[in-house]
């Protein structure tokens, strides 16, 4: 279910998230003001999941980057906390139908599930589709005017 969120009434606390099983690009926010931005990777704790690789290791590794990102998100999950989160959309492009055929679009939905899953039940949880918030902008488009926008975030990590 799509929620909106209303322009006027914006939430205090706020963390968006741009997933990825390679690495996850989330922001803190507190009053509309970006506090600090992170790429969390997936640290593998079992050498051998490494040299597996495959999709034996898919659940391990989203579970790794959930539990780095409420790590954290330590002092966020004491309030009321608005989480955003990039939820793929379907495409009908030839790249798309691929992504579907060999199972990437099924690996990244459920890494957003595993992440969802290990958040806090206090949390509101808001799925957004790329065009629903950039629509067809290039990314580094989108940067720029976000950096503009609010200037640049303290990047940890």
């Amino acid at each position: 279910m799509m929620v909106k969120v209303r322009k006027k009434d914006p939430p205090k606390y706020l963390i968006s998230i741009d997933p990825g099983l390679s690495g996850t690009a989330v922001v803190h926010w507190i009053d509309r003001q970006p506090i600090f931005a992170q790429v969390m990777k997936p640290v593998m704790r079992d050498v051998r999941e490494q040299l597996k690789g495959g999709e034996s290791d898919l659940i391990p590794r989203a579970r790794d980057i959930a539990q780095n990102f409420l790590l954290a998100a330590d002092g966020f999950n004491l309030v009321d906390t608005t989480v955003v989160i990039e939820f793929p959309e379907y495409q009908a492009s030839a790249e798309r139908a691929m992504g579907w055929k060999t199972g990437s679009l099924q690996r990244f939905t459920m890494f957003i599930g595993v992440l969802i899953g290990m958040m806090p039940n206090r949390w509101r949880i808001i799925l957004v589709t790329p065009s629903g918030w950039k629509g067809q902008l290039p990314k580094d488009v989108v940067q720029r005017r976000m950096t503009n926008k609010y200037g640049a975030v303290k990047m940890i990590g």
